[in-house]
């Protein structure tokens, strides 16, 4: 998971790196800001709700399971508009920079491949923290009928 997390993180630096060598212009924000998408992993023992009882556990953790994909679902939204201001932005960097027509060109196609690749890369991750999440639920309400953890 830690991985993933630095595999994001170096995606998100990649971007803003590459928003500095575009030109003079830069978005306000950047997915940085962003809430950690790493929620599951965040979140307290499994056991945390069994001495409410079995039938609150269980609801308790599914609450929790619930409000950990949300986490999760808006981590990712705030990235991808992130990402999508700092294409503008980078769009409008690609005029101040080029010399031609073809530079022109040039530039906007890698700003739109980069964009295009950070996308991607929140809609490969996001699925797997959103399963942790549901997986995290499962284990809660597996402790609150007394199943080994």
């Amino acid at each position: 998971m830690k991985r993933t997390a630095l595999s994001l993180c170096l995606v998100i630096c990649a971007g803003a790196a590459g928003a500095a060598r575009a030109g003079t212009l830069s978005s306000l924000t950047s997915a940085s800001s962003c809430a950690n998408p790493l929620v599951a992993s965040a979140m307290a023992p499994v056991d945390y709700f069994v001495d409410a009882g079995p039938k609150v556990c269980k609801s308790l953790c599914k609450s929790a399971a619930a409000q950990c994909k949300g986490y999760v679902k808006g981590s990712a939204s705030c990235a991808l508009a992130s990402y999508k201001s700092e294409n503008r932005y980078r769009l409008e960097n690609c005029v101040l920079v080029s010399a031609t027509p073809a530079d022109l060109k040039a530039c906007r196609d890698a700003v739109n491949a980069d964009y295009k690749s950070l996308k991607t890369e929140v809609h490969d991750f996001a699925p797997g923290q959103l399963e942790a999440c549901g997986q995290w639920g499962r284990d809660c309400a597996a402790a609150c009928s007394g199943a080994p953890l």
